[in-house]
């Protein structure tokens, strides 16, 4: 699911404004060739702040309610990603609270029941800062309030 969301951002960001900014296209790269050639004195400044402009214009707008959508669904899994992270420390925590004082059971034994725990928390805290990037960076799509408030069809993510 985090993949999905991390690939259909990727599409989203990189989405044309319309077909009618080919136009707008060869003026960016040709402000990009141009700054190519820049002198190394960093004369090519007006150059990239042009480049940076026709970048932003270049990029697909998006209706509040499509962004919000995306929000809504990255929150989704992410907090299914929590229950997951939460039941995994309370294991951890249950299972250390449970080892205190056996000394019998000697790190041999108990690290690796340890570290499974400690696995799953470092595997679910990754999944869920790559699903904060991937938040930020749907709450960071340009936005139209012009454009019609439909929501988009939810991000397919492949059962496992």
């Amino acid at each position: 699911a985090v993949q999905a969301f991390e690939q259909q951002l990727s599409i989203e960001q990189r989405l044309p404004a319309d077909p009618a900014a080919d136009a707008d296209a060869g003026k960016l790269a040709l402000a990009r060739s141009l700054g190519a050639q820049g002198d190394e004195a960093g004369g090519d400044g007006m150059l990239r702040m042009v480049s940076a402009t026709l970048e932003q214009r270049l990029r697909r707008r998006f209706s509040p309610v499509h962004v919000a959508a995306r929000l809504a669904q990255v929150d989704e899994v992410a907090a299914q990603v929590r229950v997951v992270h939460d039941q995994a420390e309370v294991a951890l925590a249950d299972l250390l609270r449970r080892l205190q004082g056996r000394f019998w059971i000697g790190a041999d034994v108990s690290g690796p029941w340890l570290a499974a725990h400690r696995q799953t928390l470092a595997f679910a805290a990754d999944l869920l800062g790559r699903l904060a990037q991937a938040r930020a960076g749907f709450a960071d799509l340009p936005q139209d309030d012009d454009l019609p408030a439909e929501a988009p069809a939810p991000v397919a993510v492949a059962a496992h």
